[in-house]
C-alpha cells in the first residue's frame, strides 16, 4: 500500500460481462413478485377486518388507499412483465454468452408458471368483480394464496437466474 493506493486483486471479467444480462431480468422478477404479493397480501389483510353483515367492513382510509394504489400498479405491470421475461430465453440461446439448453428450458418453465399465476389471478379477479356482493364477510383466502404464489414463483425465477448465471460463467470459462 504505497502512496495510499489499494490493490483490489484481479478482476473477474467473465462475471462482469454476464451480470448486466442477468441483472435486468432479476430486477423485473423482483418487481413482479414483490408488487404482486404486496397487492394480494394487502387485500388479504383488509379481508381479515371484521365485517358486520348489514354495513360491511370499516376499512381505514390509508389502508384502502394503499390497496387501490397497489392494485392500479399491479394489474398492468404484473400482466406485462412476463412478456420480456419469456423473451429473455431467446437472448440466453442467441446472446453473447451461451447457456445450456436445460437452463433455458428451466427459465421458460418458471417464467410460464409466473404467467400462469398472473392469468389465474386475472380470471379470479374478473369472477370476483362480477359477483353481486364483493364485500364478503369471510377472509379472502385466495388473496393470501395468490400472494404466496407470487413470492414462490418469483423465488423460483431468481434461483433459476442464479443457475443461469453460474452456467454462463462456466461456459465462458471453458471456451
Amino acid at each position: 500500500m504505497a502512496g495510499g493506493s489499494v490493490s483490489i486483486g484481479p478482476i473477474d471479467t467473465e462475471r462482469y460481462q454476464f451480470e448486466p444480462v442477468v441483472g435486468r431480468p432479476l430486477l423485473l422478477v423482483a418487481g413482479w413478485a414483490l408488487l404482486g404479493s404486496a397487492a394480494c397480501l394487502t387485500t388479504f389483510a383488509i379481508s381479515t377486518i371484521p365485517a358486520p353483515l348489514p354495513e360491511g367492513r370499516d376499512i381505514p382510509t390509508w389502508l384502502e388507499g394503499a390497496e387501490l394504489l397497489l392494485a392500479i400498479a399491479m394489474i398492468p405491470a404484473c400482466a406485462l412483465i412476463p412478456v420480456p421475461l419469456l423473451a429473455f430465453a431467446r437472448r440466453l440461446r442467441r446472446g453473447p454468452v451461451r447457456v445450456s439448453r436445460s437452463w433455458v428450458a428451466a427459465w421458460v418453465v418458471v417464467t410460464s408458471s409466473g404467467a400462469a399465476v398472473e392469468g389465474l389471478f386475472v380470471w379470479r379477479l374478473v369472477r370476483f368483480i362480477a359477483a353481486p356482493f364483493a364485500n364478503l364477510p369471510a377472509p379472502s383466502w385466495h388473496a393470501l394464496y395468490f400472494g404466496m404464489g407470487y413470492l414462490l414463483t418469483g423465488t423460483a425465477m431468481m434461483l433459476t437466474l442464479a443457475g443461469v448465471s453460474r452456467s454462463a460463467r462456466r461456459t465462458a470459462r471453458d471456451s
